[in-house]
């Protein structure tokens, strides 16, 4: 009976437990959702030009108002984003920002990264700089980001270092933050990092240069791929050259003893190839691999010139049963675009 009782008040007591933090929950979401109401139409009048007296911010509000400051932030440029920027000078939370990045709550530092990120003051460069190498992999690409905003040019070598060293970083998200950080400011370090390192330049920079300004990268790519050998270096350059320049190289290495290297040089083919490249797609769509007859298949497809007539002809004549069957494939899915 005592035991039953007992298990009855320890069951009550989680119930009210529960319901009352749901009551204090919901409290929080109502005081978080005034906050939020109350200050975004503020900070979007103030960043078009518009005289906005602002409220007092309480502590309380703190965390809340960052977020969102963060978001509207996020979405702006130019001179709405410097007028952004002093809203938080005059809510003296720059310094607020500073003092989370010190602290052991993750949300907090992580807010002060994105915060300072966006203020962008040079005097906040070796704070910045000590979360790149923090282990969460959110915390240290908010410290890379956050850096490329204060200085891009200045940032480019320690991210880079980074990038060697760590395995969790996500190749497209750190190009991602470089085009975010301009092309004009990030193409030239990027090169000079690429100009200055070992005998075999980095596939992962080759990468983050082309994705900063394929174009400009181009002629980099062409010298990369007539002077190199390295398998790596050489399929990246293929997957990402955007010239024709390239195209005498891209024949050559469509007879490459590796398979993958094929692969590439055919979808290159595909994307600089002229009409007189049909015969030697024509050749790959007998390799004997077939992800190389089958981006052969696409490429040949794809080239200017032939309708889909004329294709389905010229594979009723292929006598490569394996080069009718890729051909086909390649050109019913064009067909289902």
């Amino acid at each position: 009976m005592v035991i039953g009782l007992a298990a009855l008040a320890t069951t009550l007591a989680l119930v009210v437990q529960v319901g009352l933090m749901r009551v204090a929950q919901r409290r929080s979401d109502a005081r978080a959702a005034a906050t939020r109401n109350r200050w975004r139409p503020l900070l979007l009048r103030h960043a078009m030009g518009e005289p906005v007296a602002l409220p007092a911010l309480a502590t309380s509000e703190q965390v809340v108002f960052l977020v969102l400051w963060n978001q509207i932030a996020d979405s702006l440029r130019g001179p709405s984003h410097d007028l952004l920027r002093d809203v938080i000078v005059r809510l003296d939370l720059q310094s607020a920002a500073r003092r989370w990045l010190a602290q052991h709550n993750a949300r907090r530092q992580l807010l002060g990264l994105l915060t300072l990120g966006h203020m962008g003051a040079a005097s906040d460069w070796p704070s910045l700089q000590r979360r790149l190498g923090d282990p969460r992999t959110y915390m240290s690409i908010a410290a890379a980001r956050a850096l490329l905003q204060v200085d891009a040019a200045l940032a480019v070598e320690p991210v880079l270092d980074e990038l060697a060293r760590r395995t969790d970083w996500p190749i497209a998200r750190i190009a991602g933050l470089l085009r975010s950080a301009g092309a004009e400011r990030v193409f030239e370090p990027l090169l000079r990092r690429l100009q200055h390192t070992a005998a075999v330049p980095s596939p992962q920079v080759v990468r983050l240069l082309a994705a900063v300004d394929g174009v400009r990268a181009s002629a980099t790519l062409v010298r990369l791929m007539q002077h190199g050998d390295d398998a790596e270096l050489l399929s990246t350059c293929l997957q990402n050259v955007q010239t024709p320049a390239a195209l005498p190289r891209v024949r050559e290495l469509a007879r490459h003893p590796l398979w993958w290297i094929r692969v590439q040089a055919a979808a290159a083919l595909g994307r600089l190839g002229s009409r007189d490249d049909r015969a030697l797609l024509l050749v790959l769509l007998t390799d004997p691999n077939w992800w190389v007859r089958y981006r052969a298949a696409v490429a040949f497809v794809r080239m200017p010139g032939l309708t889909k007539e004329a294709i389905a002809t010229l594979c009723d004549g292929l006598a490569d049963r394996f080069a009718r069957d890729v051909l086909r494939q390649a050109l019913a899915e064009a067909e289902a675009v």
